[in-house]
């Protein structure tokens, strides 16, 4: 889901499955996401890519992660 406050947009997801879930993140290439925050606490389990035009974010079985979205031109 995403929370929007003013210029800030936080994405949220979760993968409650038992195994890996590739996220494709809506907003297309003109944006940077930045890991804030991870419930595992092992932020490197996270990866996010380019794919295709748009990003993709493969989140580990289990596993929640809280990404900021930037424009690219920021």
């Amino acid at each position: 889901f995403e929370r929007k406050l003013g210029e800030d947009v936080l994405l949220v997801g979760f993968n409650r499955g038992d195994k890996p879930y590739s996220w494709k993140v809506p907003g297309g290439n003109q944006q940077r996401l930045r890991q804030i925050f991870c419930a595992s606490g092992q932020p490197d389990k996270i990866i996010i890519r380019r794919d295709d035009g748009g990003t993709v974010v493969n989140i580990p079985a289990l596993e929640g992660v809280v990404l900021a979205r930037r424009s690219r031109q920021e």
